[in-house]
């Protein structure tokens, strides 16, 4: 809400701008899972979702914490392909 508040003068575009990286970031954990077109459909299926319930017209967060979500499903896919591949990256 800050960014949206100092780049364009009021907080609703801080919510607009972290819809937008829900989007993004659903892509990109979608990729990690299926087909390309099939997560941008996924993607295009679930902007509704931010677009038009309350996370777009309130300033709870909710679409920050679906960000996390989707940044820990593509956490788990990218951990499991390791895994499966056998190249395990070890901490140091």
């Amino acid at each position: 809400m800050a960014i949206g508040k100092r780049l364009f003068g009021h907080p609703w575009f801080g919510v607009w701008l972290s819809c937008g990286a829900l989007a993004a970031a659903l892509l990109w954990a979608l990729e990690g899972w299926f087909a390309p077109s099939w997560a941008l459909f996924g993607t295009l299926l679930a902007i509704p979702l931010c677009s038009f319930s309350y996370w777009m017209n309130s300033y709870m967060g909710g679409s920050v914490a679906a960000i996390g979500g989707a940044l820990v499903a593509l956490l788990l896919m990218t951990g499991l392909a390791a895994v499966v591949v056998g190249k395990r990256v070890k901490p140091e």
